[in-house]
C-alpha cells in the first residue's frame, strides 16, 4: 500500500464523529445523503460500493480486519471463485481513483445505508459502463475524478463493469436452469 496517499481518501463518518470514529461505527448523522435504493438497487453495484468502503476503511485506519472483512463479504456473496476477483477489481478501481482524482474522495462506513456524493458518481459510472453508455460513463468519471480525462479510472470501471455483467448473466442463466440432484439421490 506504499503508493497510496491517505490524505486523498476520507471517511465522511469520521468527520461527523470527531474525526476519530472507527469506520464501521456510523450512527449516521447524514440524513441529507440518499439511501442506497434511491441510487442503485442492483445488488452487484451495491456490493461494489461496500467492497470499496471496506478497502478504504482499512486504508485510513491501518487495520487489516477491514480488508479481510471485505474479502469475506465478497466470498460470502459471490463464492470463493468470483468473490476475490470482484474484490480485486474494486481495489484496482480505488487505486485508479486515488491516482487520478483531484481532491478528497469521501466514503461512508462499510455498514452505512447512506451513499456519499462521491460514491454516487462511482455508481453512476459503473451503471453507465454496464449499459455500454460510454459518454455517460466518461461524464460520471470526469465528475468523480474532477478532471476531463481519467483513462485509468475509465479502464478500471469498464473492467469491473464487464466482470459484473458476466456474473449477472451467469446468475440469470442459473436462475432458470434445473438444479442438479443432490449427491446420492436416486434418478429415475
Amino acid at each position: 500500500m506504499s503508493g497510496l496517499k491517505k490524505r486523498r481518501i476520507g471517511l465522511d463518518a469520521g468527520k461527523a464523529h470527531g474525526g476519530g470514529a472507527q469506520p464501521d461505527a456510523c450512527p449516521c448523522g447524514h440524513e441529507n445523503l440518499p439511501l442506497f435504493p434511491s441510487v442503485t438497487t442492483d445488488p452487484l453495484e451495491v456490493l461494489s460500493i461496500v467492497l470499496m468502503r471496506h478497502f478504504m476503511a482499512g486504508h485510513c485506519w491501518p487495520e487489516l480486519g477491514y480488508l479481510d472483512s471485505g474479502l469475506d463479504c465478497a466470498e460470502t456473496m459471490l463464492g470463493p471463485l468470483d468473490g476475490p476477483s470482484v474484490y480485486a477489481r474494486n481495489l484496482a478501481l480505488v487505486r485508479a481513483i486515488e491516482c487520478e482524482r483531484r481532491g478528497d474522495f469521501l466514503f461512508m462506513a462499510p455498514g452505512c445505508d447512506r451513499i456519499s456524493e462521491d460514491e454516487q458518481e462511482v455508481a453512476a459510472a459503473l451503471r453507465a459502463s454496464r449499459g455500454r453508455a460510454t459518454r455517460q460513463a466518461e461524464a460520471a468519471i470526469a465528475r468523480l475524478t474532477r478532471r476531463r480525462d481519467a483513462p485509468r479510472t475509465l479502464m478500471a470501471i469498464q473492467a469491473l463493469a464487464a466482470m459484473l455483467d458476466r456474473l449477472a448473466l451467469i446468475r440469470s442463466i442459473g436462475a432458470g436452469a434445473p438444479r442438479p440432484a443432490p449427491a446420492g439421490a436416486t434418478l429415475h
